[in-house]
């Protein structure tokens, strides 16, 4: 699975462990509620790749598109 065009072994390592979680959680708790909260929305205009932000150009396009 790869998530918003990202690649590498971080990322793939990131989803698997997400899909894994979500997957286990009616087996623990069966009533529970899985939410999944995305706050890239924090990524304004003005982002730009860097030691803060460590995404690609195109990664931050691609976080914009989905929050939006």
């Amino acid at each position: 699975m790869t998530l918003y065009g990202g690649h590498g072994p971080d990322v793939e390592r990131v989803t698997s462990g997400l899909v894994r979680v979500v997957e286990a959680a009616p087996a623990r708790a069966p009533r529970a509620r899985v939410v999944l909260v995305d706050y890239l929305t924090v990524l304004g205009e003005d982002t730009r790749p860097g030691p803060a932000t460590p995404f690609q150009v195109h990664q931050i396009a691609g976080f914009r598109t989905a929050s939006a």
